[in-house]
């Protein structure tokens, strides 16, 4: 009981920073600050990073060629900054920057037949963007500057087949540690830029054999054990 108090404790913490009012359209009027730019490893050599320019959702797109995936050892880099010295930042209520993330987001051709995926206006119910690029940042001193954001694929815990675009949100004080999603922009308005990304098999042609081995051994022995002692039993 005790176990499960905390762990209510501290979910309801985990959401407790983010207002349950609070929705995407929100802040909206506060969109078009950023330019967001993302590159991938869509070459062999992993180590550099292409520019990725494509305008289709669609997985089968040749822009969107090759997909990304877990086992190439593929990343994306995402930078963004402000426009220029003309565009002055400005968030929700006016609100003090505090820190700025790089997410990906499930573009909306990957959720027509996944609704869980689709964006839910209010914010901390949203689930349409999973995996944050590197980690949430502080937000810069000189944000007229480009600030540069890694993600491995091959470290994401699920990745899907998907087509995906870039969304930056920026955390203002709240008097929380965490902030509070006060301003956003994204490569699916506007910029229109996509990539996609494959699931594969992880799983090698040994484990598969042995998951296989043990799935008709386990039950030839617990019959043979059952077996065994019901004579053990008839013999006494």
């Amino acid at each position: 009981m005790l176990r499960l108090i905390c762990l209510l404790a501290l979910t309801l913490s985990a959401f407790a920073n983010i207002p349950k009012h609070l929705t995407w359209p929100m802040l909206a009027p506060f969109k078009g600050k950023w330019k967001i730019d993302f590159a991938l490893t869509s070459t062999p050599d992993k180590n550099v990073f292409v520019p990725h320019n494509c305008s289709s959702q669609l997985l089968t797109a040749p822009c969107n060629q090759p997909l990304m995936r877990k086992t190439s050892n593929d990343r994306i880099q995402a930078t963004f900054m402000l426009k220029n010295a003309s565009v002055v930042f400005s968030a929700l209520k006016g609100e003090e920057p505090q820190f700025v993330a790089a997410k990906i987001c499930y573009t909306p051709h990957s959720f027509i037949d996944r609704p869980w995926r689709k964006m839910k206006k209010q914010i901390w119910k949203d689930k349409n963007c999973p995996y944050v690029i590197g980690k949430k940042v502080p937000f810069p001193a000189d944000p007229y500057k480009p600030t540069t954001v890694v993600m491995d694929f091959n470290k994401t815990t699920d990745l899907t087949t998907a087509t995906w675009y870039v969304k930056v949100v920026v955390f203002c004080k709240d008097g929380s540690a965490a902030g509070v999603p006060c301003q956003f922009d994204e490569t699916n308005s506007t910029m229109k830029n996509y990539f996609g990304t494959k699931k594969e098999d992880v799983r090698s042609n040994g484990m598969i054999a042995a998951a296989v081995i043990l799935s008709c051994v386990g039950p030839a022995f617990f019959l043979v054990y059952f077996f065994v002692e019901s004579k053990l039993k008839k013999n006494k």
